[in-house]
């Protein structure tokens, strides 16, 4: 038997994982034990690289062997009921498994995903599965309020049981999904008065691949069709609406439509210096404008409704109207001409809003002609956005 038992390690503080394996067809040459360390990713953001995450469950561990030549070899979960914790942060985690071959290959760690979870519990029963096969599954998602804990690990390369019979993996684990902050901090001045009622997120993708890309290389991801849904991240329509400098979280699948041509951050919001549709910059002309056009209907993008007074009395509060504004911002690697939101990321964005401006293409105005956004200040992150 190659295996009786992974043995996993909690190896950083806070949060770390455990898991284990079996073999779904006959196997030859087994002895001795495999242990796998596995280690969460410590946040998905330098910000909170202290450990504000913290506490992941641990729930479900598909443990997935590929022979050398990315073949299937063996594809098994293991529930709650096969760990074991033995203690707290940094203590010895135990899963009872079985036998797994002791073959060159590698190895691949899914977590969190469900042990009836319908394309991989078909996949494990697929004898001629390949390794593309895995990396193509897609995965229907809606829930954007919730973190679900989706974790995947790359390739853990194995090369079979020492002399003594033992091999030790190690094995990173990362988010299979990206993570968005929304603040925003109120600079307008009295006698003006602005609130921010909503916060929605639009141009988000339905489902996610096991594998970034769903293992292709170039061009946009995901396909057209499959980004349709709309998130109202929050709202507060009352006079006083959301407040201010709260934080307001969503969770999605990647989307990477591309790089645009833009040079500015207002360029970022015309049509025509985004990305066209397979992902590809378009060409500039001598005049500095796009020859092509560009597409930004399947980029992802929120918007931050409220709504301003020229001037406002709390004496009097009904004595004049507002405005509504409606402020448009599309996520991406930058905050000019890159519109890939990719998976494992924590974006965190901060928006000022301090006056009139009324040449900001970003800004709509519903009810009147000014516009009341000055600019977005961005705070630091794995992704310079």
């Amino acid at each position: 038997m190659l295996m009786n038992k992974i043995i996993t390690l909690l190896c950083v503080a806070a949060i770390f994982l455990f898991v284990a394996c079996e073999s779904s067809e006959p196997v030859e040459n087994e002895s001795g034990g495999l242990s796998i360390y596995l280690s969460l990713p410590p946040a998905l953001s330098v910000d909170t690289r202290a450990g504000s995450i913290g506490g992941v469950s641990i729930n479900d561990v598909w443990v997935v062997q590929f022979d050398a030549d990315g073949k299937m070899l063996h594809a098994v979960c293991y529930g709650s009921d096969k760990i074991s914790d033995f203690g707290t942060s940094g203590a010895l985690v135990q899963v009872e498994t079985g036998n797994f071959s002791d073959v060159s290959g590698t190895f691949r760690i899914i977590v969190n995903f469900g042990e009836s979870q319908s394309q991989l519990v078909a996949f494990s029963k697929n004898t001629n599965a390949q390794k593309v096969d895995l990396e193509g599954i897609v995965i229907s998602y809606s829930n954007y309020k919730s973190q679900q804990n989706y974790l995947v690990s790359d390739d853990i390369e194995f090369k079979g049981t020492d002399a003594s019979g033992k091999a030790v993996l190690l094995a990173g684990l990362s988010y299979a999904y990206s993570w968005i902050d929304v603040k925003w901090t109120n600079k307008v001045a009295s006698p003006a008065r602005f609130t921010l009622q909503s916060i929605t997120a639009y141009n988000l993708p339905e489902s996610f691949a096991l594998e970034s890309r769903a293992g292709t290389t170039v061009g946009a991801y995901p396909a057209a069709d499959q980004i349709t849904n709309t998130y109202p991240v929050d709202t507060d329509a009352t006079d006083n609406g959301l407040s201010v400098n709260g934080t307001y979280t969503f969770y999605m699948p990647e989307n990477l439509r591309g790089v645009g041509c833009g040079k500015s951050f207002q360029e970022k919001n015309l049509n025509a210096y985004g990305p066209k549709a397979d992902g590809k910059v378009p060409a500039l002309g001598g005049d500095g404008k796009p020859e092509t056009g560009g597409d930004l209907s399947k980029c992802t993008y929120i918007d931050l409704v409220g709504s301003y007074w020229y001037s406002y009395s709390s004496a009097a509060p009904t004595a004049t109207s507002p405005i509504s504004v409606r402020y448009r911002l599309y996520l991406g690697g930058n905050l000019v001409n890159d519109y890939n939101v990719r998976r494992g990321y924590h974006y965190t964005i901060t928006v000022q809003i301090s006056g009139a401006n009324s040449g900001d293409v970003r800004v709509t105005i519903t009810n009147g002609n000014v516009v009341v956004f000055d600019k977005v200040e961005t705070i630091d992150k794995v992704v310079d956005f």
